[in-house]
């Protein structure tokens, strides 16, 4: 049984300077509050990978199945690229990844958060994995935008 991929692009803009929009989306320790299906993440040593800072961690999630909910615990490395971009790779069992790419530009009204997905999986599973991850992020980067959005209001903006 192959490994299929397929790509999305989301984008969300948030309310937020970009080095503080940018900060809250690299520390994967705090995605538990945007993120949908995060009910834990347990932050590793980091490691280096050919001269580069690996960022790494253990998440677990609570997925839905029908009217029941299981955990899954997955592996999660973070690290920048040299375009400033985080590069964030979730690896799952069986055979699932998803390689995030996301880039941060700043505007007038806050920053423009855009989130290249490519999700691979067995054929069987990626109808699944495309259906409940890209759920998930449009959801994280929704919440992201309110609690910016929140955060600013409390400012008094």
């Amino acid at each position: 049984m192959g490994v299929h991929c397929v790509e999305e692009t989301l984008t969300q803009l948030v309310p937020g300077a970009k080095a503080d929009v940018r900060a809250f989306y690299q520390d994967v320790t705090q995605l538990g509050q945007v993120h949908p299906l995060i009910v834990r993440v347990d932050r590793l040593a980091d490691t280096v990978d050919d001269g580069r800072c690996l960022s790494n961690y253990r998440v677990t999630d609570r997925m839905p199945f029908g009217p029941f909910s299981y955990r899954i615990t997955y592996r999660v490395q973070s690290r920048t690229a040299d375009d400033g971009s985080l590069i964030v790779d979730a690896y799952q069992f069986p055979r699932v990844h998803v390689h995030s790419e996301i880039q941060f530009a700043e505007n007038d009204s806050g920053t423009v958060v855009t989130e290249r997905l490519r999700l691979s999986a067995p054929r069987g599973l990626l109808g699944t994995v495309q259906r409940h991850g890209v759920a998930a992020h449009v959801t994280m980067l929704d919440n992201l935008r309110l609690l910016f959005d929140t955060a600013a209001a409390g400012e008094g903006r």
